[in-house]
């Protein structure tokens, strides 16, 4: 009975320690759970979209040689994609051929992982799955899923109908600006809001002026990342990146 019990211990230890999870994602100094999904907009279908913000952190005390692969969810018609972990690497290549190291306690730099999208005048929406996972053992990963959306339905306003600048200063301190010009034949709604990098709304203004200058207050946010966007109709017509600084 006692050898049974033993055994069984022993076998459950086995399990555990080869499926443990040794590895997290991190994105704006917040942890992702195991295949969450993020959402990145740009209603431009001639230009690329870039996710650059996530990080891969080795939680254990040993280092891990880390590959991360990619899986195709959905894919609009006509559109390419690629990732860098390291190199970048083709549309075609589904598996970083090298590992990175990633030492005991620490993570990589910011820009060592990206994955872009490449609408190529295609308006629709495409999910893509990386995982990364310990070279040693397959089974330690963790995964997130990236939905790279173009949207339709706004496309039809000329890109020079609407003006709308960078944020001023950038970084921001106590509080950051920008000017708009927005077309009166166009009778949409128009909504300016911000983001942190976990997705929550953080300031969000009705624009009712068809021209003017919005100004934001910043000295109650924490130091950190922010993606500002014009919504059309309550899609995202533009969405660029606010830093903060105090």
């Amino acid at each position: 009975m006692k050898r049974g019990i033993l055994f069984f211990i022993f076998s459950t230890f086995i399990f555990i320690t080869a499926y443990s999870q040794s590895l997290s994602l991190i994105r704006g100094g917040v942890a992702l759970t195991n295949e969450q999904t993020l959402i990145y907009v740009n209603t431009d279908a001639s230009a690329i979209n870039n996710c650059e913000d996530i990080v891969c952190y080795n939680h254990t005390s040993d280092s891990i040689h880390v590959k991360v692969r990619k899986k195709a969810i959905s894919i609009t018609a006509g559109t390419q994609n690629y990732f860098c972990w390291g190199s970048c690497f083709l549309p075609a290549v589904f598996e970083s051929p090298n590992p990175l190291t990633i030492f005991a306690g620490d993570t990589t730099d910011l820009l060592i992982f990206s994955c872009h999208y490449l609408p190529n005048d295609n308006y629709g929406s495409s999910t893509i799955m990386y995982t990364f996972f310990n070279e040693a053992n397959v089974n330690d990963s963790i995964c997130v899923q990236i939905t790279f959306d173009c949207p339709e339905g706004i496309q039809d306003i000329a890109k020079n109908e609407i003006e709308f600048s960078n944020a001023y200063p950038n970084p921001a301190t106590d509080y950051t600006s920008f000017t708009y010009s927005l077309p009166v034949s166009f009778k949409g709604e128009y909504m300016f809001i911000m983001r942190d990098m976990v997705g929550n709304v953080v300031s969000e203004t009705p624009i009712i002026d068809r021209a003017g200058t919005i100004k934001v207050e910043t000295d109650h946010l924490g130091d950190g990342v922010y993606f500002y966007s014009l919504l059309v109709d309550k899609t995202p017509y533009l969405t660029r990146k606010l830093i903060i600084k105090h």
